[in-house]
């Protein structure tokens, strides 16, 4: 049995012809989603929105939080659903669920995904990426402009990543704090705590002396 059922209201109420039987066939969630578009024989009665459902004693009851994807709300799914685009917001709340179910089924960080593009990208667009330059140019001064350069986009880079996660609140005393910053793997290291951090208070803890 699959852990959710979708179901996309483009014109009917799933609600009246379909509930009693993913009741009757043990579903435990049911996401009913009214799209931001409007289909012009839409009830006007159906406004958009997302309504979670989770089967409580063989019945539905409606729920603002899933149970399958521990802490995400149903107003965050509907706007992740109406995105064209991944947005800042998405990126936090699917970091938190991604989190939670890794805490729920006993998997670390590299065990999702998600979490572990994070990593990836902090590592290799920073700083392989900006050794490389400096290679390239062959000479001395040439090598340490473009080690330079890639320590310069290694920072502004995990910038991007702790705006996205945590917000430009945490965002700016960082940026401050990689300033003083000049080692590569020492960067590598904070792109780490991006990741493993969940607060950005608790990110700007660990960045306090370095």
């Amino acid at each position: 049995v699959a852990d959710v059922v979708l179901e996309v209201d483009h014109t009917t109420d799933v609600r009246r012809g379909k509930m009693w039987l993913y009741e009757e066939w043990g579903f435990p969630e049911v996401w009913v989603e009214v799209p931001e578009e409007k289909a012009p024989s839409r009830p006007k009665s159906r406004r958009p929105g997302l309504t979670i459902h989770v089967l409580e004693g063989g019945v539905y009851r409606e729920s603002a939080v899933s149970l399958a994807f521990p802490g995400w709300t149903a107003e965050e799914i509907h706007t992740a659903l109406s995105e064209k685009e991944l947005s800042a917001g998405t990126s936090r709340a699917l970091d938190r669920v991604g989190r939670a179910l890794g805490e729920r089924e006993g998997t670390g960080p590299d065990g999702m995904p998600w979490l572990r593009g994070h990593r990836r990208e902090a590592r290799a667009e920073g700083q392989v990426e900006g050794r490389a330059e400096g290679l390239a140019k062959g000479r001395a001064e040439g090598l340490a402009e473009g080690r330079a350069e890639g320590i310069e986009r290694q920072r502004a880079l995990l910038c991007r990543q702790a705006a996205r996660r945590f917000g430009e609140e945490t965002a700016a005393p960082l940026s401050a704090r990689l300033a003083r910053i000049d080692d590569p793997e020492r960067l590598a290291e904070v792109g780490d705590w991006i990741v493993d951090c969940a607060t950005g208070a608790e990110l700007l803890a660990r960045t306090e002396h370095r």
